[in-house]
């Protein structure tokens, strides 16, 4: 059941870090996006697609240690933190509502099944059967 909670920090974690590293790319480029959603997509897409890339530079220079991963992953989080004063808030208009109802909409049916045990015959048949093989 803990490790659960650790892959639901892990995907929140992956998420904001990749919303921060968008937004530094959104910035450094000087991009402008017409809605709120729009704009909250890019950031998502672009720092996807970052990490993307990073991983298979990492992973090229054998560096794909998850020690590192982790530093990649907290490193941008400190991004907000650097403009949290002095910002206005986020109006929560019906324009600003609508990424939030689609996020809960794709998460609220993925989060009970972190909570349930495989039942598929693939983990069941495949990948318990192996390990008893190599037990006898």
């Amino acid at each position: 059941m803990d490790g659960n909670f650790v892959l639901i920090f892990i995907y929140l974690l992956f998420l904001v870090s990749t919303i921060c590293v968008g937004s530094i790319i959104s910035r450094v480029f000087r991009l402008e996006f017409e809605s709120v959603s729009e704009r909250y997509f890019f950031r998502f897409v672009f720092g996807c697609v970052f990490f993307s890339y990073l991983f298979l530079l990492l992973g090229a220079l054998h560096l794909l240690y998850s020690q590192i991963l982790l530093a990649f992953y907290l490193i941008p989080l400190i991004y907000p933190f650097l403009f949290l004063f002095g910002r206005k808030r986020i109006n929560f208009s019906k324009e600003n509502i609508f990424p939030l109802l689609l996020l809960i909409f794709i998460l609220l049916p993925i989060v009970p099944y972190l909570f349930l045990y495989p039942y598929s015959w693939d983990t069941l048949a495949y990948h318990i059967a192996l390990p008893k093989l190599n037990l006898e």
